[in-house]
């Protein structure tokens, strides 16, 4: 079975936590108004604790998706997240990891941006980790594509890079730093 687009995998997800986690209606229960930040306004579901996980043919964990709390908004065509944590597999085999305090995802643009301290780390096949830091970062999960015009951070073991900007692929090592680039490298011997 091939492997799911990550687009796919956050429309899964979406059924299950919509199908397979307690469904409250606006018009059946009484509940809080969820405040967004733009304005008021109930969603039409809404989870808490939600994980999905899953697996390739041989039992390997391909895809964890958590949420401490979900908002679906139908009209809007959007999902809300409160502390999103998602780990995969890229096409390499390389573990990523993707950790913020608040994420949405737009369905119809497979495009989820996650906010605040947004932190993501990649362990290479060998174990070698790299992490990147930012207040924003948008994924684009239709070309597996990550962007911000945010301040970025990059740390491979005892390097750094800092940019205001970012464009990568989460498939290969290609990276483009925006603006006002800037490193530490130490030399091996």
């Amino acid at each position: 079975m091939p492997r799911l687009k990550i687009r796919a995998r956050f429309a899964i997800l979406l059924i299950i936590t919509l199908v397979g986690v307690s469904i409250y209606y606006a018009s059946d229960i009484e509940q809080t108004t969820y405040i967004n930040t733009q304005h008021q306004k109930k969603p039409n579901a809404f989870t808490s604790g939600t994980v999905l996980k899953e697996y390739d043919e041989h039992g390997k964990l391909q895809l964890k998706i958590e949420s401490d709390k979900s908002y679906y908004f139908k009209a809007d065509g959007y999902i809300e997240t409160s502390h999103p944590r998602i780990t995969f597999r890229n096409e390499q085999d390389e573990v990523m990891h993707l950790d913020a305090s608040e994420g949405i995802y737009l369905l119809e643009k497979g495009l989820l941006t996650l906010k605040d301290a947004v932190q993501l780390t990649r362990t290479s096949t060998t174990g070698e980790s790299t992490q990147l830091k930012t207040e924003d970062l948008n994924i684009d999960t239709e070309n597996d594509f990550i962007y911000t015009d945010r301040k970025v951070s990059i740390k491979q073991a005892n390097n750094t890079l800092s940019a205001q900007g970012i464009k990568a692929s989460l498939n290969d090592r290609k990276i483009e730093l925006k603006h006002t680039v800037r490193g530490s490298y130490e030399l091996a011997n």
